[in-house]
């Protein structure tokens, strides 16, 4: 046991190559195994990545060599977060696609950055939910709602109006149409509707 304490004493561990040492994962009076790293090494000239998962949907508007914005950028030194990769999350691989990111520039392991990717916002003329958007052989359209005064009543008729689909996200859907901006569009119905065709306003319209 004596023979075995000494030869601990002011043991080195070489490293295969050249790097920073990141993590220390034993103290002193501790035990160790084959399958336990002793430290951890960041390879010289080798930068740090992240991932994190998103939908499928998000994902489709992603590129790989995307620069992803830094939130609070003031804060941090020369510092760029680039998509490396877009690959099935194995977590949820029908639903969920894994984003890996390298960083470059001054960061440490283990520090949290919030980052923003994708496209930029912008400011649209007309924007309509997702569920307004229809489309046949002739291409996309919305709805809209034209009144036609009666004898005794107005009749409300569903109009088309032809569109064509800038942008998207899961929710809603910017449009360039022939519109004035304060038309009706029918979003949802109770009954099937096809243009021409008189429809009854809900009572919450």
């Amino acid at each position: 046991m004596e023979d075995l304490t000494a030869k601990s004493v002011d043991a080195t561990i070489t490293a295969p190559i050249a790097g920073t040492v990141t993590a220390v994962n034993v103290t002193a009076g501790k035990t160790t195994d084959a399958a336990t790293p002793v430290v951890v090494l960041q390879p010289e000239g080798k930068g740090y990545t992240m991932s994190f998962s998103v939908t499928n949907e998000q994902a489709k508007r992603l590129s790989v060599g995307d620069v992803a914005e830094l939130v609070n950028a003031w804060r941090y030194d020369d510092l760029t977060v680039t998509l490396a990769s877009i690959k099935p999350d194995t977590t949820d691989p029908g639903q969920k696609k894994l984003l890996t990111f390298e960083i470059t520039g001054n960061v440490t392991a283990g520090q949290t950055l919030n980052v923003s990717v994708g496209q930029k916002s912008a400011n649209y003329d007309y924007i309509v939910p997702n569920s307004a958007i229809r489309e046949d052989n002739n291409g996309k359209f919305i709805l809209i709602v034209e009144s036609k005064a009666g004898p005794l009543s107005t009749r409300y008729i569903a109009s088309r109006v032809d569109v064509e689909v800038l942008a998207s996200d899961d929710t809603q859907s910017a449009v360039s149409a022939a519109l004035y901006g304060y038309e009706f569009v029918i979003t949802t119905s109770t009954k099937p509707v096809e243009a021409g065709k008189q429809v009854r306003l809900s009572d919450n319209s």
